[in-house]
Parts: structure tokens; sequence; C-alpha cells
């Protein structure tokens, strides 16, 4: 992944709101980049005097607590939706779910 943040402002932020994704988070005095999974359940807007920073509110399964994730610390962001669903289509599935899978597909196509 790059090593420079994403520049993910507030206008695309919103464009995660609901959705699965996988974030990389970087900071200046750490050199390890560190890895969380959730759901973006929320934007924090930067209201000066109030909020310096713009932050998603990331959910994952069995946390209680959503954790603010800073833009400005993203250094990459990735919806997993999409590629769940092609790993799906390429795991070796049992016959019975194979025919599932399919169906599942079709109905948001058609939705």
């Amino acid at each position: 992944m790059s090593s420079k943040p994403v520049g993910l402002d507030v206008l695309s932020a919103v464009g995660f709101l609901g959705e699965p994704v996988v974030v990389e988070l970087a900071w200046d005095d750490d050199p390890e980049p560190c890895w969380r999974a959730g759901y973006v359940i929320g934007v924090v807007l930067l209201i000066e005097g109030v909020h310096e920073q713009a932050c998603l509110l990331v959910k994952s399964p069995g946390d209680e607590h959503p954790l603010d994730v800073y833009l400005s610390d993203i250094r990459s962001i990735r919806s997993i939706r999409s590629s769940a669903r092609s790993l799906l289509g390429r795991l070796p599935l049992p016959h019975m779910l194979q025919g599932q899978t399919g169906l599942m597909e079709g109905e948001r196509r058609h939705a």
C-alpha cells in the first residue's frame, strides 16, 4: 500500500457510510501501520472549537463501541463488499450452496 495518507475528505468519506471496510491507519511517530475492519456507521464533521478533526465511526462486530478513525490517519481504505463477492465466486462451495449464491446475486440485480 501507499506510504502517504489517502487524502480522504468528508465528501468522499460519506460514500463509505454503511459499507464494510478495511482501513489502514498510519501515524508519523509509528512506522508500522495498523489495520482495522468494520462497518462505517457515521461521519463526524470538523467543527472549529467543537471537534477539530473529521473522522469516520467504524464499528467492528463484537466491539461494544465504534472506533473514531480520523481522516488524516487513513493511509488506505477499501470497501470489502465487492471484494467479498468476487472472493465468494472463486471459493469451492459445497454443491447445495452453489445455486444459493447465484440466486442471491440475481435477486440483487433485479432489486
